[in-house]
C-alpha cells in the first residue's frame, strides 16, 4: 500500500498554478466575436487568445468563450483587446492584472448600448468602458464593457 501512495503522489502536479479565461458577448447584434482580437502577455511573450463561438447562435447574451490559459504566478498580466472590422478599429483597450499563485482571472467583455449599468457587477475586481466607433453605424452609441474578476483555483469557485 505505501508504494501505491508514493506512486500516486508522484503523479500529482504540486507546482503553483495560475490561469486566465475570456468571454465575449455582443448585445447589439453588430459586433460579433469574429471582430475581436485578443492577446495577453504574462511576461513570457504575447499570446493570442482564441475565442470560440457561442454554443447557441443568434442569442446575443450567450457568450463566446476561450480556453483556460495557464499563466505565470507572479508579475503582471497585460491583456490587449481590439474590436476591428477590416481596417477600421472600432474600439481598443488594455488592462493589467496582478498574477499570483492559485488564481484564475476571468475577463468578461461585451458590446452594449452606452449607459448600460455595471452596478450589478458585485464580484468584479474592476471594469472599464470603451466607446465603440463604427463607420457602418455612425449614429450608434455603443460601448465595449470589460470587467474582470478572480478566484482561487483551490476553492473551485465558479464565477
Amino acid at each position: 500500500m505505501p508504494l501505491l501512495l508514493v506512486a500516486l503522489a508522484a503523479c500529482v502536479d504540486t507546482r503553483p498554478r495560475a490561469e486566465v479565461e475570456f468571454r465575449y458577448a455582443d448585445l447589439t447584434g453588430s459586433a460579433p466575436a469574429s471582430l475581436l482580437s485578443l492577446s495577453f502577455d504574462d511576461g513570457a511573450g504575447p499570446e493570442q487568445a482564441m475565442i470560440r463561438p457561442p454554443r447557441i447562435a443568434n442569442i446575443p447574451s450567450d457568450p463566446a468563450t476561450s480556453s483556460l490559459y495557464e499563466t505565470r504566478t507572479s508579475g503582471d498580466l497585460e491583456v490587449q483587446l481590439v474590436l476591428a472590422r477590416a481596417a477600421d478599429t472600432l474600439s481598443s483597450g488594455t488592462i493589467h492584472l496582478p498574477l499570483r499563485p492559485d488564481w484564475r482571472w476571468s475577463v468578461e467583455m461585451f458590446v452594449a448600448p452606452s449607459g448600460t449599468p455595471l452596478d450589478h457587477c458585485t464580484r468584479c475586481a474592476g471594469w472599464m468602458a470603451l466607446p465603440v466607433t463604427d463607420p457602418l453605424r455612425p449614429t450608434a452609441t455603443d460601448t465595449l464593457y470589460v470587467a474582470w474578476a478572480g478566484a482561487t483555483l483551490s476553492a473551485h469557485v465558479a464565477y
